[in-house]
């Protein structure tokens, strides 16, 4: 959950920036037409660096070699950032996919969501294979 100064209004999107991995974007984008979250819409954008991670809600890093300029660059910021990589969440990612055998899971970060105003709710914290800054 972000804070309400997030958006610059109530009907504004939820913006999500993909750093690297092009495909996923629009992957992304076509599973998401038509969705919302909590009544707001989404706008994907392909960034073309952490420059402009900022100006998102959710930045998902998919070139590890950009981790740590996109987690600086919005470093207490109200927004979400996630990656892939049991390294992820050591560089201060939020939440972290990582492979456990043939299954998917995912760790949590808590301190760079606390610092940046997000709110993780108990359910995701209930699921994620490790909690980290809770």
């Amino acid at each position: 959950e972000w804070p309400a100064a997030a958006f610059a209004d109530a009907s504004a999107k939820i913006s999500v920036g993909f750093v690297g991995g092009g495909g996923l974007a629009d992957t992304f984008s076509q599973a998401i037409t038509g969705k919302n979250a909590n009544g707001r819409e989404f706008d994907v954008k392909k960034l073309g660096g952490a420059g402009e991670a900022a100006g998102c809600h959710i930045v998902v890093v998919n070139d590890a070699g950009q981790t740590g300029a996109v987690v600086g660059a919005v470093k207490g910021k109200p927004v979400l950032t996630v990656g892939e990589g049991e390294s992820f969440t050591g560089a201060g990612g939020m939440i972290g996919f990582i492979k456990d055998g043939a299954k998917v899971v995912f760790e949590l970060n808590l301190e760079p969501a606390n610092a940046a105003g997000l709110k993780v709710d108990a359910k995701l914290k209930g699921v994620a294979k490790s909690v980290k800054g809770g």
